[in-house]
């Protein structure tokens, strides 16, 4: 202070402004800061009741995965982590997007489209390993993506059509019944219904899943 004392008076009141101009701003810049993590944090809020409230047949498993993205951007909020904030925003996001998904797992069986193959792992050279093919259907009949991960190379990809594997016997099964008129009577796999994760199966499946044949 004292060798500031020996600077001109306009210079020290230049010195005098730049730093009250640095105290604002970082202030501005701290009230905004705060500005979007309250922003953040009621997004989390909307977005688990999105999820929790809208879907009248959530499973419980669903609900508990909500409260625990919201436990966790609102401790990223806390922590002024805006980042951890939005990535606990885009969990719920994606669970609720999950969540009202409505479609059927129907076998492919056009002419000229395969549905069944069978694949030699590389892994075990004696061995086959069987899928059925399938295409997410919505209730409007129009297809739909949904994110599939194939235990062959781990790959995963948003897909229309893709195969399931199951046992020989189900494999079978289906050949036959394709065999016996040219028309798979059984041709839905699954249905994943509204509110839930994951797909109910109709017949047994193993798994796993490829993305090309």
């Amino acid at each position: 202070m004292e060798a500031n004392a020996r600077l001109p008076k306009s210079v020290q009141l230049q010195f005098k402004n730049t730093l009250t101009q640095a105290a604002n701003d970082q202030a501005e810049r701290f009230a905004e800061g705060q500005g979007q993590l309250q922003e953040l944090e009621h997004r989390l809020a909307d977005l688990r009741g999105e999820v929790t409230t809208t879907e009248q047949n959530i499973v419980d498993d669903a609900r508990q995965r909500a409260d625990s993205f919201l436990a966790d951007g609102r401790a990223a909020v806390s922590r002024n982590d805006a980042a951890g904030a939005r990535q606990a925003i885009g969990a719920l996001e994606a669970l609720r997007d999950t969540l009202r998904q409505e479609y059927v797992l129907r076998l492919v069986t056009r002419p000229r489209e395969q549905t069944g193959v069978w694949r030699i792992p590389g892994r075990s050279p004696g061995a086959r390993n069987y899928y059925l093919i399938v295409e997410a259907v919505a209730p409007d009949g129009h297809l739909i993506s949904v994110p599939v991960t194939s235990e062959e190379d781990g790959r995963t990809q948003e897909a229309t059509k893709w195969g399931v594997r199951v046992s020989e016997d189900v494999f079978d099964q289906v050949r036959r019944d394709m065999n016996d008129d040219g028309i798979v009577q059984r041709n839905i796999l699954g249905e994943k219904r509204r509110g839930r994760f994951a797909v109910d199966y109709l017949m047994p499946v193993m798994g796993g899943a490829i993305l090309a044949w």
